[in-house]
């Protein structure tokens, strides 16, 4: 059994593990929340039986097909997120993985090159057909010169949660910060797999790190508090 086998069957697990820890809501990454359970779930269950493949029956086709499979996917749902302006650890963590473990395939044969191209337009293609296409982040206001708050929401017709936000919980947030805020509402499809509307990011304006997600309708003070968190930010 060579290394690279060895490295590639541990870091299945790893992966599975992950995957299953964020589906479990254990990521404690509020980008995270941004994305579906069940994106996470599908994708615990793809490692976890890529996992129980490569322990059972050894090298195979299908056991490196999958992880190209999963390797186009996780691309596509990466660049949803950072064209949307959110930077996740756990999303890059499980993509860079991802990106390895096709690395590993092709130090254990080199027929999985070929492989690998014949499956990964194959699932870019379909990762495409079911979340989008990643919109460029100009959607989002850019930022200003000054110190300020950006608060992205995404939102979907018939849903009152979103309207109550919009004429409940905002007019005061609003008029209390004035100018320092900067709202942008976009349509939930921008953000692939989103669970609940409205569902909000706030971020310092001056770039993304640190940046809070919300999955549905906060108070009016709890969304205040964020936001000055996110002001204070250097």
């Amino acid at each position: 059994m060579s290394r690279a086998w060895t490295a590639f069957r541990v870091l299945l697990a790893v992966q599975a593990a992950l995957a299953g820890w964020a589906a479990a809501g254990g990521a404690g990454c509020d980008s995270c929340q941004a994305s579906s359970a069940r994106v996470a779930v599908a994708g615990f269950a793809l490692y976890a039986a890529l996992f129980a493949a490569a322990v059972s029956k050894g090298p195979s086709p299908l056991i490196f097909g999958g992880a190209f499979f999963a390797l186009g996917v996780h691309a596509v749902l990466l660049a949803h997120l950072l064209r949307s302006g959110i930077v996740c650890g756990l999303c890059v963590a499980t993509s860079l993985g991802a990106a390895l473990l096709s690395v590993l395939a092709f130090a254990c044969e080199r027929a999985n090159l070929s492989r690998a191209a014949a499956v990964l337009p194959w699932a870019v293609l379909a990762a495409i057909g079911t979340f989008g296409w990643p919109r460029p982040a100009s959607a989002v206001l850019p930022a200003g010169d000054g110190p300020g708050v950006r608060l992205t929401v995404f939102t979907q017709a018939d849903c009152p949660y979103c309207d109550r936000l919009r004429d409940e919980v905002l007019p005061p947030i609003e008029k209390e910060f004035g100018s320092r805020l900067k709202v942008s509402w976009r349509p939930a499809a921008d953000l692939p797999a989103i669970r609940r509307t409205p569902t909000i990011v706030i971020s310092p304006e001056r770039g993304t790190r640190g940046s809070r997600v919300f999955e549905g309708l906060p108070g009016t003070s709890e969304l205040r508090q964020a936001l000055r968190a996110a002001e204070a930010r250097p």
